[in-house]
């Protein structure tokens, strides 16, 4: 006869189980197809931003080619594309420009693809100042922050 304690001890075990397998089995960083996707983005001349800066080092494993076409601060007013790369791993937030808006959030994998482009109605605005002037910050949770 099944007590009480049994019943509840076979249940912890197979939730136990079944959430070993799970964590085994989830889509894992996909480092790969992130470094082709910017890869990919980078061939119409969109400028490429990977946050935290340092994370550039896991997509040249698979993409020798993506530290030509990333850019900085400085770089962005004269491009009308940026795509910004997020490390699951965290870092500083990134900054980016207020007259960019997202247009693209690739979130199938980590780690995360954004692309932003100029704003139509900021097209002809000349980016002015560099650092937290003129910039708003992107938070790692997912919203703006002034």
């Amino acid at each position: 006869m099944l007590t009480g304690n049994t019943v509840a001890l076979a249940l912890l075990i197979i939730i136990c189980l079944y959430d070993d397998v799970r964590v085994f089995t989830r889509p894992r960083d996909n480092w790969r197809t992130a470094a082709a996707t910017m890869k990919q983005l980078s061939t119409d001349g969109t400028c490429l931003l990977f946050s935290p800066p340092s994370s550039i080092r896991l997509y040249l494993v698979f993409e020798k080619t993506l530290e030509s076409h990333q850019c900085n601060d400085k770089d962005m007013p004269r491009h009308s594309r940026i795509a910004l790369a997020i490390s699951p791993y965290g870092g500083m937030p990134t900054k980016m420009p207020p007259y960019f808006i997202e247009v693209r959030r690739s979130t199938a994998t980590e780690p995360v693809i954004e692309v932003y482009r100029r704003s139509k109605a900021e097209t002809n605005t000349q980016f002015h100042g560099s650092g937290a002037a003129g910039l708003i910050e992107r938070g790692q949770a997912g919203g703006w922050t002034p």
